[in-house]
């Protein structure tokens, strides 16, 4: 499925804390922490390249929630919306409760056009904490994307 210019825009313009810090609920707990290298083609913008060392960073580490959660990210941001949908609900299955990967998960469901699961996600942020900056960055999505 195709992203929509506008929708790109969008989407990369409310990541005010990137979705791929460590916001959340604390450390995820890995027993292998994601190579600096690779973490640093994230921070860079370099997502194709991070993309192909995280699928290969997985493989072998299946129990990873950040190589899962920033595999999403990338995957997200090139365009692969069933590939990051995977991803995504791979790192929730690890860590339920991490802030950033639910907002971008509700993120990923607009980009889907599923208002309803983004909503959910949207629902869920707020319970885990309130109006915090990442509930409010996905309901300025949801509203513009419902607004658009």
């Amino acid at each position: 499925m195709k992203i929509s210019i506008p929708l790109v825009v969008l989407l990369s313009s409310v990541l005010i804390t990137p979705v791929w810090s460590d916001n959340g609920s604390g450390g995820s707990g890995d027993p292998k922490p994601v190579p600096h290298h690779i973490q640093h083609l994230i921070d860079t913008g370099n997502y194709q390249k991070a993309k192909k060392k995280l699928r290969y960073f997985v493989r072998g580490e299946k129990s990873s929630f950040n190589g899962w959660r920033l595999l999403a990210i990338s995957q997200l941001k090139t365009g692969q919306l069933e590939a990051s949908l995977k991803s995504h609900r791979k790192a929730l299955n690890l860590n339920s409760t991490h802030i950033g990967t639910i907002r971008s998960l509700g993120e990923l469901y607009v980009a889907l056009g599923d208002e309803k699961e983004a909503e959910n996600q949207l629902n869920r942020l707020e319970y885990l904490c309130g109006t915090c900056e990442d509930y409010l960055a996905l309901n300025l999505v949801l509203s513009s994307e419902n607004n658009g």
